[in-house]
This record gives structure tokens, sequence and C-alpha cells, in this order.
């Protein structure tokens, strides 16, 4: 029998195919890990065959972070971020959202994606001062104290997404870098130890691990107070060109800021710039 095309239009409507015209936009959803929430915002745009998508994600300064990956097959959505290890995968479901798992380093949390108009990016303050030999950097309010040794660079924020940093040299020092890393961010206080003990690990995964020969004693890991705030210091150990080299390490937390001081260097020259670099950090003042 036929259907009257106004009764199979009628049907249709009441059971529509999601298409990738539907799935382009902006899609935006909470992550709730132990230690803070996390909004993620997710840009689609692409057709069926080629989809493509970058994320924000406000609460840690990072916007427009290319996905390596992003597909949809029926009604399941797929992406992948290679250098974070995260992958999501989720349903568009018949009340207009995407449920499902964001997996990072085989943690999986569920995570909803709704219509959003997007976060709009505050644009970040990269105004830094230094006088008398104390830097401070408005965004953040961090400050520290710069040894004679040490010469302030710039502020940047190409180095390390998600925040800005401060880059120096060292005067007659070669295969020697110095930075500090800060970002704003909002964390409970009694999450602030088990973020700060998590940095290592990931530090560890970013420089390559033990396959590239990097690695971080566990008697070389010590907590402490920096400033009045909780603080975590390690020393890492690994090759290059043929050198013994090492990388000094230092976070400091707060409810509202976190500051990375790191120096890297040949081994050979840890005894002359260390005392220079820990008066560096212990000199740091984080809101």
């Amino acid at each position: 029998m036929r259907v009257p095309i106004s009764l199979a239009l009628f049907a249709f409507a009441l059971c529509p195919v999601l298409t990738p015209a539907e799935v382009a936009g902006t899609w935006e959803g909470v992550l709730r890990p132990p230690t803070q929430t996390v909004r993620i915002v997710l840009h689609i745009t692409g057709d069926d065959n080629n989809l493509k998508a970058t994320n924000d994600s406000p609460d840690q300064g990072v916007w427009g972070s290319a996905i390596d990956s992003i597909t949809l097959s029926g009604p399941v959505l797929t992406f992948e971020i290679n250098r974070v290890d995260v992958r999501f995968v989720g349903n568009l479901m018949s009340d207009g959202t995407i449920a499902g798992t964001f997996t990072q380093r085989g943690t999986g949390l569920p995570l909803v994606l709704a219509r959003s108009a997007g976060v709009p990016r505050t644009p970040l303050d990269t105004t830094s001062t230094l006088t008398a030999g104390r830097y401070h950097n408005d965004w953040t309010g961090i400050e520290f104290s710069v040894p004679e040794r040490f010469t302030y660079v710039e502020t940047e924020t190409r180095s390390n997404p998600g925040g800005m940093q401060g880059d120096f040299t060292v005067t007659g020092a070669q295969f020697t870098r110095i930075a500090v890393w800060m970002n704003n961010r909002k964390l409970r206080p009694e999450n602030i130890p088990e973020n700060l003990t998590s940095q290592i690990p990931l530090k560890i995964q970013r420089r390559g691990g033990p396959a590239a020969g990097y690695t971080i004693p566990e008697n070389g890991i010590r907590k402490l107070q920096i400033g009045g705030e909780q603080a975590i210091r390690a020393t890492a150990w690994y090759s290059d060109r043929g050198m013994k080299m090492v990388e000094l390490l230092a976070w400091i937390s707060t409810e509202h800021d976190i500051a990375h001081f790191y120096a890297i260097m040949p081994a050979d020259q840890m005894d002359i710039l260390q005392p220079a670099f820990d008066q560096m950090v212990m000199s740091a003042r984080v809101p």
C-alpha cells in the first residue's frame, strides 16, 4: 500500500535522521574529576567524511587546541587528542545532547555535551615587569626575585598552552634553559596536595618517560611550603646529545594560581646554577 506523501513527511519529522549538519557547531560540557571542575567546549566543522574540531578549556586557559581525529558513525561521535591521551565516545541523544565517556590516561569520566554559544575568550594580560630584580606578572599576580646570573627575556604564551611563561637565560651557560610557567585556575583547598603530586607523573610523561631516559627518583621528590603555600620540588635526570642532563623542578599551588619553575642544564653545571634557581623558587609569592 502506498503511503501518502504528506504522511511520509510527517513520519520523517517524527524520526529525524541526525546528520553532520546537525553535529557541526559549538558544544559545551563539564568534566568533574576529583580535584576540580573543568569546562570543555568543542567546535566542530565539516561534513560526514571530513569532520574537524578544536577544543577550548576555559578553566585551564586553553583555546583552539587541535583535536587529532573526530568521526561520526551513525549516532556515535568519537574524538581523540593524542598528545594528552584523550578519547571521547558519545551518542547523539534524542534530547539534542551528546552523552558519553571522556577518557584520559585510562580514567573515564561522564561527559554530556550540549549546544552552546561558546565561552568568550578573555585576552590574557601578558604584562610583566622587572623592577629592582623582582619579576611581577599582572595576569596571575605571581612574582619572584630574579638572581643576577639570570637574564629576563620575555613573557609569552606559545611554549606551554593554557598559561603564560616567563623565559630566562643564564649568562655564560650553554644548553641551559630557565622558565616559569604560570596559570590561573580554580581548585578546592583540600585538592591541592593531590594536584601537586600529580604533576610529577605528568612531567615524566611529557618528557617521554623512562623510554626516553627521563626519570625522577623518589628520593629526589620533596613536599614543602614556599611563601606559606603548598609546593613540591623534584629533580629529574636524562641524557641529551651524549650529555648527562638534569632538570630542577618546582610547583607552587594555591586555590587561584599555579607556578611551575623549571631549570634544564648539563649535570656538571648543577652545583653552580642550583643555588640561583633555589633562590628564585624560594622567593616566589603565588596569590
